[in-house]
């Protein structure tokens, strides 16, 4: 990848408003990445979380608190017959808009971390393997050395 010039040596830009630092302090712990999986696959519940991720009910409590406060899930109310009433959380479009982040990293994971790993992405429709990548506008595959990094002049900044 390369910079554009007029990005050069600003060092703002790779502070406090790099987008990649701003989205891992989001999503980019072990414990976040595992919650926002389970979500993909379904899970909705507290105590499901816990199970399926393996991770302590403190480290679940904290990470889906991050996760509503960024608008990544949605806690919805509940309530069993006979039982005090609930969250459960869901994906928000903010949240399903993670959804090439996920792949991605589950892609790399089978094929670089465990060597064609015991899952793999699929489409349910023809049967042929999901791969994940950078693409232009139209779906052509473009190689990270034809990727330019530029300002995006229509960005505002955030009211300090």
């Amino acid at each position: 990848m390369h910079l554009s010039s007029a990005l050069g040596d600003d060092i703002e830009w790779r502070g406090d408003l790099c987008p990649l630092d701003n989205a891992a302090s989001v999503i980019g712990s072990r414990p976040t990445l595992l919650i926002v999986r389970e979500a993909f696959y379904g899970t909705t519940r507290f105590d499901d979380f816990v199970i399926h991720t393996r991770l302590t009910t403190a480290v679940v409590s904290s990470r889906l608190k991050t996760l509503v406060e960024n608008c990544v899930l949605e806690p919805q109310a509940y309530r069993e017959p006979g039982k005090r009433s609930r969250n459960e959380y869901v994906l928000t479009d903010r949240g399903n808009a993670l959804l090439p982040l996920v792949l991605a990293l589950m892609q790399w994971g089978s094929d670089h971390v465990l060597e064609g790993g015991p899952v793999r992405a699929d489409d349910a429709v023809s049967g042929r393997r999901l791969v994940v990548g950078p693409r232009d506008e139209q779906g052509a595959p473009i190689p990270a050395d034809r990727i330019t990094i530029s300002p995006n002049s229509l960005w505002q900044p955030p009211d300090a």
